[in-house]
């Protein structure tokens, strides 16, 4: 019988207590200062991130925006076409779609403030051009000058504020966009020829300026 001395090891009575091998190990822990750090870089790149979301957020709002007044300007216009140069006459001003809470858009929170309301029949005309009545259901923290607090979706008003080449809009389609001096990614809607007209956007974004910068779109809607 081979002895176990001759393996090079030697076995003992007390194997137990003998062949147990201790390892210590030193862990090193974090200060509080590295602690501090990382916490703090955490938390700007959070705040980076949230401002980067709510941007991103914002801007595809406003693109939704600007497709769905864009579709009712063009309803407008084949409305027109359709019904031999007539226009969807109305007084005052009309929410554009259904589905508005409480139906009602524009001005809906400030002091002396009437928000605008939905109308049914207008809505009806006007969809079997547009194809949808899909509401703009976004809302805008404002500090206007007329009293408005908060605006919400779009709207379609008798106009006795805007001229194109000197002439009063018959009508004017109103809307609203996230951030300061945004383009409002329309023309003004005409019949006939007007020559001298501004080709520009028409942007005001005095006293609407709240919690969130907000552009305030008013789009002319001339019959000539």
């Amino acid at each position: 019988k081979k002895s176990a001395s001759r393996q090079g090891f030697q076995l003992s009575s007390n194997s137990a207590t003998n062949s147990t091998i201790r390892v210590r190990t030193r862990v090193r822990a974090f200060t509080l200062i590295e602690l501090l750090v990382v916490i703090v870089i955490i938390g700007i790149l959070a705040t980076i991130s949230v401002a980067q979301f709510n941007s991103y957020q914002e801007k595809t709002r406003n693109v939704h925006t600007i497709k769905l007044v864009g579709d009712y300007l063009k309803g407008l216009k084949l409305y027109q076409a359709v019904n031999a140069g007539a226009v969807l006459s109305f007084t005052g001003q009309l929410c554009l779609g259904s589905g508005y809470p409480d139906g009602e858009c524009g001005n809906i929170e400030g002091s002396l403030i009437t928000p605008t309301t939905e109308n049914s029949t207008f809505n009806e005309e006007l969809l079997l051009h547009v194809g949808h009545q899909q509401p703009i259901l976004y809302e805008y923290d404002v500090d206007a000058t007329d009293g408005a607090t908060k605006r919400r979706g779009a709207k379609i008003f008798k106009s006795n504020i805007l001229t194109v080449d000197g002439e009063f809009a018959s009508y004017a389609v109103s809307y609203n966009l996230y951030g300061k001096n945004q383009d409002c990614g329309h023309r003004p809607l005409l019949q006939g020829t007007w020559p001298n007209m501004n080709t520009g956007n028409y942007i005001n974004t005095g006293g609407t300026t709240g919690a969130s910068p907000v552009t305030l779109c008013m789009v002319p809607i001339m019959y000539q």
